[in-house]
């Protein structure tokens, strides 16, 4: 899914944590990997309860080889696995989560070597992926 796309599907959708921080209702949450990995599962499903899918940005394809090899670094076998065979679209950023690229995303999230933002179209609701294990979590006005 192009950014194009997930907008044009609802989804609360910014350019900058900035732009969420005034135009949004939000929290901060400071989260371990299975704390986030925990919450946003439990939106996940109620999302998928709710007849829509969750969807997380994971800029990993579109990193050089050597950037990713330093994230598989922080990876099992099986999830470099996973990696090698989802296979983007050229140019593809929007992926519909899943149970392994939700687990890879909060342990790139906890390590802080890769950010992601999770998106809810039915809950009109982003996580976005910061430092220090924190989530901001932005609710539409």
């Amino acid at each position: 899914m192009t950014i194009e796309q997930l907008k044009a599907a609802g989804a609360l959708y910014f350019e900058s944590v900035l732009e969420g921080l005034d135009t949004c209702d939000y929290r901060i949450e400071r989260l371990s990997c299975q704390e986030a990995y925990n919450q946003i599962s439990a939106v996940w499903c109620e999302e998928q309860r709710s007849g829509s899918m969750g969807y997380a940005d994971f800029y990993y394809y579109q990193l050089d080889s050597v950037a990713q090899g330093k994230v598989e670094e922080q990876l099992s076998e099986e999830e470099k696995q996973y990696l090698r065979e989802k296979q983007p679209q050229e140019g593809q950023l929007i992926f519909p989560l899943d149970h392994m690229l939700l687990s890879i995303i909060t342990k790139l999230n906890a390590s802080q070597m890769l950010f992601s933002t999770d998106y809810f179209i039915k809950a009109q609701m982003t996580w976005w992926g910061n430092f220090n294990q924190e989530y901001v979590i932005f609710y539409r006005r």
